[in-house]
């Protein structure tokens, strides 16, 4: 019989078991963390029972605590505890200059990463179902890094067929009439088909069993994590056994993709890298790269999974905030529009045609600033052995998770004339020179815009790799040209749907509604 993860998850039985193990995990910790940071200032309460409480008060209050500690300690650092852990968050340029220029052996994004959704001490998810290499090898991240990098270029034809099939297949409009969709929803199934059209393309990539598999698999994974990192060390095993979904996804994935992965390991095995009609696309880039077992196409399966993981959500996040951004302020999509229509007229669906669209990347820059993705951005933890000491003098010991209070720091009126105020060519104007233009990039971080990060890993666990943004960016922005060109777009409400704070991730809300209406000077 096969195991789904979802059920459990949702049932009283399982929430219950999940509390009780969460509170005896805790008093099993002794008492709340064993390292304390006392010279540290505390937003909230800094005992070690009562920190538990203010870490439940962070799953709903995160957006009010980061900003009051980033007002009360300007240019210094400060401490807030949450379910799992105390974050250190740091605030002012030079602060977040010195976690930019840290070494990879003394600030590690891949271990915040890794801890946050899959790894608490010695064990992970991984370790509890299935041998699939990711920890140990992650080759699939260098692939992310060069292969996707160079190869999406040729591929834009076939990003702007996806993108065309998939608003007609989303979004069904009739004549002159407007139809209501939910924006989250069709975002993703749209971000979810252009991405798999790289990654396993045609036709999986339109197979609605195979979607809701990669959609779900960042879920299922991110819950079941919450649950095993808050189980006491000595029952993580079982737990881990009992709510982790990787096997789950395993299994289905290799009910979608089994024969041709296999199929592809069989023809390295016999031909080496090079054969005739060999597509060129993930799952060969994959291929090429792995040795011994992770040619086993169980192995190889759950590296697109997880590349999907990377991929999807916070791709159509993006996206959809740009759309309620279109639609609330809607004295833009005239200017966008044209632009959109000399840029495509003259380049086509091209790189080099999305990479004229400045306008448009200014105004989703400026959606990414307000909305946002989670109220911290540079997410580390330190594993030098004699632990990380800033410039201010302050000295983090191993172990220590710190990140910055981006949410905050993009709405310092300081940092942002007119911060709470959505200005969607702010950063058009503000480019005065080519090398400006390149500066106010939506994919250019800094000390002042931290989106996705900065330094070696700049995007926080979301695209996985610098290089990877760009990926995204000509999804985002070839999807947003499309609709542009093609669409008119309303809210269905008068106001603009809110977003959404749970701990510090930030999400659109789910059941907001977009109208489109085709439009008769379709491109």
């Amino acid at each position: 019989m096969d195991f789904s993860p979802i059920i459990p998850a949702s049932s009283l039985v399982y929430g219950v078991t999940g509390v009780v193990l969460l509170l005896l995990g805790q008093i099993l910790r002794n008492g709340y963390y064993k390292e304390n940071y006392e010279y540290i200032p505390t937003v909230g309460p800094s005992g070690r029972l009562t920190s538990f409480i203010g870490g439940l008060r962070f799953v709903l209050k995160a957006k009010d605590i980061l900003r009051e500690g980033y007002y009360r300690y300007p240019d210094a650092i400060f401490k807030v505890p949450t379910i799992q852990k105390w974050e250190v968050v740091v605030n002012g340029p030079q602060l977040i200059d010195d976690i930019r220029r840290a070494g990879d052996d003394e600030l590690s994004f891949h271990h915040a990463s890794s801890d946050l959704w899959l790894r608490r001490g010695k064990n992970t998810q991984l370790d509890y179902t299935t041998k699939s290499g990711l920890r140990e090898n992650p080759y699939h991240l260098k692939i992310v890094q060069t292969t996707l990098t160079t190869h999406f270029g040729p591929y834009c034809a076939a990003i702007h067929d996806e993108i065309v099939a998939s608003m007609n297949d989303l979004v069904p409009t009739k004549g002159t009439e407007w139809t209501s969709i939910p924006a989250l929803t069709t975002m993703t199934d749209l971000i979810a088909r252009t991405g798999n059209r790289i990654f396993v393309g045609l036709p999986f990539c339109r197979n609605q069993a195979y979607l809701k598999l990669a959609i779900n698999f960042s879920r299922d994974l991110i819950l079941s994590a919450v649950i095993i990192n808050h189980t006491p060390k000595v029952l993580q095993p079982l737990m881990g056994r009992l709510v982790s979904p990787l096997k789950y996804y395993q299994r289905n994935g290799m009910k979608h993709l089994g024969e041709i992965l296999t199929h592809r390991v069989e023809m390295k095995k016999e031909y080496g890298k090079d054969w005739e009609d060999k597509p060129d696309d993930l799952i060969s880039w994959l291929i090429d790269e792995a040795e011994g077992d992770m040619l086993e196409p169980e192995n190889l399966v759950m590296r697109i999974l997880f590349l999907n993981f990377a991929a999807i959500h916070t791709t159509s996040i993006t996206l959809t905030n740009a759309l309620f951004d279109l639609a609330t302020y809607p004295q833009y999509i005239q200017e966008l529009r044209e632009e959109a229509k000399e840029a495509i007229g003259n380049e086509g669906w091209s790189k080099a045609g999305i990479a004229k669209l400045h306008k448009l990347d200014s105004f989703i820059r400026e959606s990414m600033r307000v909305s946002g993705l989670a109220g911290i951005s540079l997410m580390r933890k330190v594993i030098h052995p004699r632990g990380f000491k800033f410039s201010n003098g302050v000295t983090l010991p191993y172990g220590t998770y710190v990140s910055v209070a981006a949410d905050a720091l993009h709405h310092d009126e300081n940092v942002y004339t007119n911060a709470n105020t959505f200005e969607g060519f702010r950063f058009y104007d503000m480019c005065k020179s080519e090398e400006d233009r390149v500066k106010y990039l939506f994919t250019s971080p800094s000390t002042e815009y931290l989106p996705f990060g900065m330094g070696r890993h700049a995007c926080p666990g979301r695209y996985e790799t610098y290089e990877s943004r760009f990926f995204a960016v000509h999804e985002i922005k070839s999807t947003l040209a499309y609709i542009l060109l093609n669409y008119d777009i309303k809210l269905k409400d008068q106001l603009r749907p809110s977003s959404q704070w749970l701990a510090y991730a930030i999400v659109p809300d789910s059941k907001g509604q977009l109208m489109f209406r085709k439009r008769k000077e379709a491109l």
